[in-house]
């Protein structure tokens, strides 16, 4: 959410916008041209995580990640540039208990019986 707009997630739909404070406010579906990647002509390639933040001039900047890398709108989600380097192919994966975490790290292991 940024000043008056929420966004979200899809998994084909690309990253729809509600603009706040509207009495009957519908959630706005980005055009196929938009610059997200495209899973096929119709469809996007599923959006897993949506931020927006307010910069300090008052405009939005919102950033979307998927499979495709990172992009990012400054335009109120109307356009979108890619603004990863490279693409990834490789995958990691972990425990759905375990969280990427970076630095250094004290680990204590306790073992019981019981």
């Amino acid at each position: 959410m940024t000043g008056n707009a929420a966004y979200a997630a899809t998994q084909s739909g690309g990253v729809l916008r509600l603009q706040l404070g509207q009495a009957s406010a519908q959630w706005s579906v980005p055009d196929v041209n938009c610059g997200l990647p495209l899973r096929d002509r119709t469809r996007f390639e599923p959006v897993r995580a949506v931020s927006g933040v307010e910069r300090d001039d008052g405009s939005p900047l919102v950033l979307a990640a998927g499979p495709k890398g990172i992009y990012r709108s400054t335009d109120n989600t109307v356009s979108w540039a890619s603004c990863t380097r490279r693409m990834v192919d490789d995958v990691v994966t972990l425990p759905e208990t375990w969280l990427f975490s970076s630095g250094e790290h004290r680990i204590e292991v306790v073992h019981g019986n019981g």
